[in-house]
């Protein structure tokens, strides 16, 4: 049974990340910086915000629950081995010191400036809003947690396994262009050991899916707050 487990999440892990992967244990702060236009000498750093909402999911399928406290979570390129530049990978294998069984894997990636738009570097945009992972880009990642990472380097990530309920596979997509072309904010997960998460979540996607046949505009188009386009003309019957 121990070498299955250990075969399938390897697998798993494998299938999420690729070729490439970015092995470490240590925590580092995704950052954003910046810099003399003369010289390219870095002037001052600071860690990267977390991106405000932008508009609902645009597929009102298992999205996160209570979105706004999960964002930092969700966001967790920004805590994974520094990941702060054009596109990253990482994988954190934690298993146990006595036996070598398998405790936990976490694996994924992450793309700045949204995996639909070729993962171009920041460098292309102006520094603020638009120039990291959190307003302008994508993430795909798995938790699968065999056990608790209690007492291993994992323990104060986000994501981290309290139990095998916390498995769980994720997908980010942050555009924050002007709405509706390109304009997305989706923030999903899948917990299949969890069914009081995901009972939660389908009441959740329910609710969701009435307030976007409600106001359809809004679900189309995004938030007018955002500066979205639609309403500048009236919505076409």
């Amino acid at each position: 049974m121990k070498i299955r487990t250990m075969v399938g999440l390897a697998f798993i892990a494998a299938t999420v990340v690729g070729s490439g992967l970015v092995l470490g244990s240590s925590t580092a702060y995704a950052h954003e910086c910046t810099y003399d236009p003369d010289t390219g000498e870095e002037i001052e750093c600071h860690d990267t915000p977390v991106a405000d909402d932008w508009r609902g999911n645009f597929v009102p399928v298992a999205g996160v629950n209570d979105r706004e406290e999960s964002r930092k979570e969700t966001q967790r390129w920004r805590d994974e081995y520094g990941c702060d530049t054009q596109y990253c990978q990482w994988v954190n294998y934690q298993g146990s010191v006595s036996d070598g069984s398998p405790q936990s894997v976490h694996a994924g990636m992450a793309a700045d400036h949204s995996m639909f738009e070729a993962a171009h570097s920041s460098e292309q945009h102006d520094e603020g809003e638009f120039n990291n992972h959190d307003s302008h880009g994508g993430a795909l990642y798995v938790d699968i947690c065999v056990t608790s990472d209690e007492g291993t380097s994992y323990e104060d990530h986000p994501g981290a396994c309290e139990g095998p309920e916390d498995t769980q596979a994720g997908y980010t997509h942050v555009d924050h262009l002007t709405c509706p072309m390109g304009c997305l904010d989706e923030y999903h997960v899948v917990k299949p050991l969890d069914p009081e998460y995901t009972q939660e979540q389908a009441d959740n996607s329910i609710a969701e899916a009435q307030a976007d046949v409600a106001d359809p505009k809004r679900w189309l188009c995004g938030y007018e707050e955002k500066g979205s386009a639609c309403y500048d003309e009236p919505f076409p019957e």
